[in-house]
């Protein structure tokens, strides 16, 4: 998998500024934006519409099934498999009871996957947070996701101390992620989005005030009034 980083410069500027203004610990104020990043990431990273699933899976007209599904004691004539080996059997025909029954058990348990797999993606970036330990709010059907083939870790996350330098790494080996949702870019508009806020803030004078920025940035220690 091709590894994508994205640019932090302006972001780290954007953290030791606003420790500077606010005077917490520019550790504390890292791990705040951070949290903030990831929360971003999941709202932007796409998940199954569930409407649009069951309106699928309601008016589909075909289904792909393993061939050993229906196994008839005459054997199956002209009957053409996929590349994977599936039949693909046309919904509006007849077919025997046991076939019927067991098609329907598998679509059923086939859509019931695809919904409790549906912020599987989204929890990627929820993985990282855990992993550093931050307080990342996430959706409780991103907290409850579970990939088709069973729970796994895509998320990762280290801190790194050295001297007076501070910082944390943000890994997202989501396959899906990367490579078709296109997760640097949605990481580097998180952090952009940041900034952005950083600066709006600035712009409106929020850091001349203890309370405002109490109220902009909760839950992150500010100077006290004299």
């Amino acid at each position: 998998m091709a590894i994508s980083r994205v640019d932090t410069v302006g972001f780290t500027r954007m953290a030791q500024s606003l420790a500077n203004m606010s005077g917490a610990p520019l550790e504390k104020i890292i791990d705040f934006e951070a949290a903030k990043v990831l929360e971003r990431c999941i709202t932007l990273t796409p998940a199954l519409n569930v409407s649009k699933a069951r309106s699928q899976f309601g008016s589909a007209q075909y289904s792909a099934q393993p061939s050993w599904l229906y196994q008839p004691k005459t054997g199956r004539a002209n009957v053409k498999l996929t590349k994977r080996g599936y039949v693909i059997y046309y919904l509006g025909n007849l077919y025997p009871d046991p076939l019927w029954r067991a098609i329907a058990e598998r679509r059923k348990d086939s859509l019931q996957k695809k919904l409790k797999a549906r912020g599987v993606s989204k929890a990627t970036w929820l993985q990282i947070g855990i992993a550093l330990g931050l307080s990342v709010n996430a959706p409780g059907y991103v907290r409850s996701a579970v990939p088709g083939k069973g729970p796994r870790q895509d998320g990762y996350g280290r801190r790194q101390r050295n001297r007076d330098q501070y910082y944390v790494e943000l890994e997202n080996r989501g396959q899906v992620v990367i490579n078709n949702l296109g997760g640097a870019r949605i990481l580097q508009a998180a952090i952009n989005g940041r900034m952005n806020y950083f600066r709006k803030n600035l712009e409106h004078g929020v850091f001349k005030s203890v309370s405002a920025i109490a109220g902009k940035y909760p839950g992150v220690i500010v100077k006290q009034a004299a």
